[in-house]
């Protein structure tokens, strides 16, 4: 009997799932959840998103669930949280540690990732002295579907 091919869906649990075994990280339901809400959504969302996404299943959970589960998927490089909204969106690198930049759609909200490493090494050459922490950029446009 052929093998049936993987969705996207399946082939990036899998690799979150094996990131987290790799990391020696425990993945709980809450965790797989909320990070299936992340990939699931085309726009940054937020926790009350969330936490609302959730809450018509087994999983419901309270704000502060899930805050905490994000704070988890951004500490270990499979979320991003944006300053600008205070929202979250999926890694797209997860598990490596970079700068990303994000492409945000100002009319329909869909946000892309896009890496920037040569940008990064120029940043961090030009802070000097300065030790940057953390980088996180949006910039605004209009995507090609939206501009049709």
């Amino acid at each position: 009997m052929p093998k049936e091919k993987k969705d996207s869906f399946e082939k990036d649990f899998d690799l979150f799932s094996k990131l987290c075994e790799q990391k020696k990280l425990r993945l709980t339901p809450l965790r797989a959840a909320v990070w299936e809400c992340l990939q699931k959504s085309k726009s940054p969302v937020g926790a009350y998103d969330i936490v609302k996404m959730l809450e018509n299943t087994r999983l419901s959970a309270p704000p502060v669930s899930v805050y905490r589960t994000l704070d988890f998927l951004c500490e270990n490089d499979f979320a991003h949280r944006l300053p600008e909204s205070g929202s979250y969106v999926l890694c797209r690198s997860a598990g490596k540690k970079h700068a990303p930049v994000f492409l945000m759609c100002a009319t329909c909200g869909e946000i892309e990732e896009i890496e920037t490493e040569k940008v990064f090494k120029e940043l961090k050459k030009a802070a000097g002295r300065f030790k940057i922490k953390s980088v996180s950029a949006v910039v605004q446009g209009v995507c090609a579907q939206c501009r049709k």
